[in-house]
């Protein structure tokens, strides 16, 4: 290659091909599973291939799980399967702890099945900065096909209605969290192909002072006397989003 020519440049027609001059691109078609946006800088990705030691995993009833699986994924061979208790507290819920984040807008991605039989279907990001607790949610109502974030006081509010996703373990909906850190305040919510822009909502802040870090949690809760199962996969955080 001419020295001054920029990486993966073209110097040379091509009659046959195209060349690939995104290198978000060329990671995707050698195999990322960091395809759906592309955008900010990963700092923490895992697609469960080894397994899910990266995660603390529990459940509270009976017959509720969290497993390595291996009957369905978004990208390669293997997610986490989520199973509900059918009793008590009827949850599966998967956390992971990470370093406090450069002050930026940050992105919290994750693909999952969905069971129409959920009471709750949510994911959220705490940032604690030995301050105060910072937890931005949002929340999937099967029931009535609305998308639901916690808002300054704790509680829920529609962010958006008749939001029909399907219900099945073989459709992966992939979502995407975005705060930005510098304001507090949320950016917006990507659910598959939409954007539902959030601009100067506030998540809930709270003065409980902790060692800095940030906290990723996904939890499903069922009903009582039965089980449910869902499937997370690909799971992204990135920071100095766009």
């Amino acid at each position: 290659m001419p020295h001054g020519v920029k990486p993966y440049g073209r110097t040379e027609p091509l009659d046959t091909v195209f060349a690939v001059q995104d290198m978000a691109e060329l990671a995707a078609r050698l195999g990322s599973h960091n395809t759906h946006r592309r955008a900010g800088q990963t700092i923490f990705q895992d697609n469960f291939e080894s397994g899910i030691e990266k995660w603390l995993g529990s459940s509270v009833g009976a017959g509720g799980e969290v497993a390595w699986a291996a009957e369905h994924s978004r990208n390669g061979g293997f997610s986490c399967r989520m199973v509900t208790g059918s009793t008590f507290q009827l949850r599966a819920q998967i956390i992971k702890n990470l370093p406090y984040p450069v002050l930026s807008k940050i992105g919290f991605e994750l693909s999952s099945t969905i069971v129409g039989t959920l009471t709750q279907w949510y994911f959220q990001i705490t940032i604690q900065d030995a301050v105060n607790t910072t937890i931005g949610a949002i929340r999937y109502d099967t029931a009535l096909q609305q998308l639901q974030y916690m808002d300054a006081a704790g509680a829920w509010q529609l962010l958006a209605a008749g939001v029909d996703l399907i219900f099945t373990v073989y459709h992966f909906h992939t979502f995407i969290l975005l705060m930005d850190l510098r304001t507090n305040l949320y950016d917006s919510l990507i659910v598959n192909e939409r954007t539902y822009p959030m601009a100067g909502l506030a998540p809930q802040i709270v003065a409980f002072p902790a060692a800095p870090s940030l906290v990723l949690m996904h939890r499903t809760v069922g009903v009582a006397l039965s089980n449910y199962t869902t499937y997370v996969d690909d799971v992204i955080v990135t920071q100095n989003e766009p």
